[in-house]
């Protein structure tokens, strides 16, 4: 059995992923985007495992200690390795406007929103998922205590870690 501090671990990671990969758009360019995210994750992680939780600071230091680490590893890689073939290459036209190779490429506009609330939804445990799902369909906590066969304050702290790993998640 996993302990705590793993599964804790696991699950704020999982919640973290899409704020960090919403901060590795449009940056570090001599890196491939999903080399950026690789990276980043790691730096989080190293961050979570040593960085003081409890100052209430801890995002406003990972995205500082991320400018840093990222800022160095783009500086060691060579611009030229993607050159005009990497879709984060900057293009620019005659007017000077400037633009990346991911415009070239046709595609049916994507609801951000939809991923977004999908990629949270999937980054919940099973029972945290179906608790969220059941209280957004107006379920109150009583009922979902019944069905679920566990006490209230069990879905009352099931919501607290909700809005905890939400908040996480959304911050930029």
């Amino acid at each position: 059995m996993e302990n705590f501090a793993e599964t804790a671990e696991a699950r704020i990671m999982e919640a973290a992923i899409p704020s960090i990969r919403r901060l590795c758009l449009g940056k570090w360019d001599n890196l491939e985007y999903q080399d950026r995210v690789s990276e980043a994750c790691r730096i989080f992680l190293e961050d979570l495992r040593t960085m003081p939780l409890n100052t209430g600071h801890f995002l406003e230091e990972f995205r500082a200690d991320l400018e840093v680490k990222m800022g160095e590893l783009n500086r060691r890689t060579p611009s030229f390795r993607f050159d005009h073939y990497s879709l984060d290459a900057a293009f620019s036209n005659k007017t000077g406007e400037t633009f990346d190779g991911y415009c070239l490429i046709p595609s049916t506009p994507t609801d951000l929103t939809r991923s977004e609330v999908d990629e949270f939804l999937l980054s919940l445990s099973p029972l945290a998922r179906r608790i969220l799902t059941l209280s957004m369909r107006g379920h109150e906590p009583s009922e979902m205590a019944e069905g679920f066969g566990i006490s209230i304050s069990q879905i009352d702290q099931e919501m607290e870690e909700i809005r905890q790993l939400y908040n996480l998640w959304n911050e930029e």
